[in-house]
């Protein structure tokens, strides 16, 4: 007898099929490669979260060089996946080879004309994207698993580095910029905006909104990751909020948390885990008061944050102003776009690093805003069709992060609240933001590969005294209807 599963554990196993991506067997000899391809993809996370430390602090003569040292990792993962055939060659990658194609050619005929800064652009736009794809063919949601727990580990010590940066001097060594003649933001007074480990206040903006994402969930899912250290970095994202000087930081953090209210707006099942989450946050918020040295942080930190937003208002308009200033990144390239070139200045002209090989300064040669920056580089035709291919991925990914909600699975969609906003309008000019927007929407991808023994779990698991009742009610019925007038007068031996 052929076992089945039960109708509601058929559509747990209908709605996984649905969402998961395509699924990776191993040939035999394979499995050694990919986990040398986790090997780089893990050598590439630890890249991305202290290549600022090594610019700024351990090598700052390299601080240059050191710039691009993820691409030789990335390249290797891609030769990798090619030799083993696990490249993914889907409608994205296609789409964004033949943009970058086109486009790198129609910068040898733009006014500004340079090898090296087309190549940098080439870089920056098309190459690091693909990577969404191969980690989420590479990895499995245990894997998605670890790298949250070593999130959480070093939030930690990235928050402590954090709070020694804001209570430092702008010249301070922890406060050092990336390069000879660099420095970082000033919030106000003799503070600066922390930048932890990272070269610029970007990498703290989206390192603590995917901190956000694994403390939602180990908080909410039981036995995913400890509970103290869920509450210890609970209590990290607050104070670093309010020492980061950083509306973007407390932007992403909320979006991340959104998306857990969206979740339980898609499974009304999960409202009884936001109960404990309720429950857990405001016991944190009490501990955290009674702590006399977070007390002091947080108010120093709320009250240069308090600061900084009264000296912007007279300048962007408060908190309206930074909506303005938000939605502008969308809507400011239709202002200008048909007065370019029609194929645009030359891929990476815009950058910070294309405008120093071309000019000798670090400056927005042409844009501070992504959207801008590439209409400016690509033209109207190129760089309209390659921000269509950003804004599909991103629809992509948060419609299967949204089909993964109705099985209970949220932590895709919490990683996507994390890399949805970077995808779109993140500013890949600047090396970690683009790392971000890339590893991140990999995360998300690949935490949608579920254990196949989840589709053979029951949703809900019930007392074993329920089920030998319900077991006793349908012999009950089964021997109510052999006992019928009509199954008499058919058996036999009547």
């Amino acid at each position: 007898m052929t076992a089945t599963l039960p109708p509601r554990n058929r559509t747990r196993a209908r709605h996984l099929r649905v969402f998961q991506p395509e699924a990776i067997t191993p040939a035999v000899g394979q499995t050694d490669a990919l986990r040398h391809l986790r090997w780089l993809i893990w050598t590439y996370f630890w890249l991305l979260l202290f290549e600022g430390a090594l610019r700024k602090w351990a090598l700052p003569s390299l601080a240059n060089p050191l710039l691009i040292v993820r691409d030789p990792v990335l390249i290797a993962i891609y030769a990798l996946a090619f030799a083993r055939g696990v490249f993914p060659i889907n409608k994205f990658v296609i789409a964004l080879t033949v943009v970058g194609i086109f486009s790198l050619v129609a910068s040898m005929f733009a006014p500004y004309f340079s090898v090296g800064v087309h190549i940098f652009g080439f870089r920056c736009n098309f190459l690091h994207l693909p990577l969404i794809y191969v980690m989420g063919r590479v990895l499995d949601f245990d894997s998605v698993k670890r790298v949250g727990l070593c999130v959480l580990l070093v939030a930690l010590p990235m928050t402590l580095l954090v709070v020694l940066q804001f209570r430092s001097t702008p010249d301070a060594f922890l406060n050092a910029g990336a390069g000879a003649d660099s420095a970082q933001i000033t919030l106000t007074g003799n503070k600066v905006r922390p930048s932890g480990t990272f070269s610029f206040v970007a990498g703290i903006i989206y390192f603590y909104a995917l901190v956000t994402a694994f403390v939602i969930y180990g908080l909410v899912e039981k036995r995913s990751y400890p509970l103290w250290l869920t509450s210890l970095v609970g209590l990290c994202i607050p104070a670093t909020l309010a020492v980061s000087g950083s509306r973007s930081t407390v932007a992403m953090t909320t979006i991340v948390a959104s998306m857990f209210v969206v979740a339980l707006i898609i499974q009304p099942g999960l409202i009884g885990k936001a109960m404990k989450l309720i429950g857990i946050v405001v016991t944190l918020a009490f501990l955290a008061g009674s702590l006399a040295v977070f007390q002091t942080v947080f108010d120093e930190g709320i009250t240069a944050f308090a600061k900084r937003m009264q000296e912007t208002e007279h300048v962007e308009g408060g908190f309206a102003g930074f909506v303005r200033r938000f939605t502008s990144s969308f809507t400011s390239p239709l202002n200008f776009m048909f007065d370019i070139p029609l194929f645009g200045y030359g891929l990476g002209v815009g950058t910070n690093v294309g405008a120093r090989l071309l000019t000798g300064q670090t400056e927005f040669f042409l844009a501070e805003e992504e959207w801008e920056r590439v209409i400016c580089e690509s033209g109207a035709i190129l760089g309209t069709a390659y921000i269509f291919i950003r804004v599909l991925m991103m629809m992509q990914l948060g419609a299967m992060a949204a089909r993964a909600v109705r099985i209970g699975h949220f932590l895709p969609l919490l990683l996507f609240g994390a890399c949805a906003v970077p995808i779109v309008v993140g500013q890949f000019g600047q090396s970690t933001t683009l790392g971000f927007a890339c590893f991140v929407g990999g995360l998300c991808l690949a935490s949608m590969r579920l254990p196949v023994k989840v589709a053979k779990e029951p949703v809900k698991r019930r007392p074993a005294q329920v089920l030998a009742w319900r077991a006793a009610i349908e012999a009950r019925r089964t021997a109510a209807r052999g006992s019928s007038w009509t199954q008499k007068l058919l058996d036999p031996k009547t």
